[in-house]
């Protein structure tokens, strides 16, 4: 698999690049040091994203270099994107 763009790795820093619709959300999930812990957790192991009903196979967590296919749908109306993971952070 190889990537089909340039800017592979952009969204770490802004600007983000031009040419693309981007997507920003925010939700206060709560507080503290648990609750960030239990989010790192959730995003970093494909639960927050199975919890959306994204359909995940990864060959690990969510790490540089993880390589993954994320689908969304039903059946024949199922679309699936291999992914790879090419930054995670957990800082805050």
């Amino acid at each position: 698999m190889t990537f089909t763009y340039a800017e592979v790795g952009a969204t770490r820093t802004l600007p983000l690049p031009a040419g693309y619709s981007h997507l920003r959300h925010r939700a206060r999930i709560g507080h503290g040091p648990q609750v960030f812990a239990a989010a790192v957790d959730a995003v970093l192991s494909w639960r927050m994203h199975r919890a959306s009903g994204a359909r995940v196979e990864a060959a690990g967590p969510a790490a540089p270099g993880t390589r993954a296919t994320v689908s969304l749908g039903v059946g024949r109306l199922r679309f699936s994107a291999p992914c790879e993971v090419v930054w995670a952070e957990e800082g805050d």
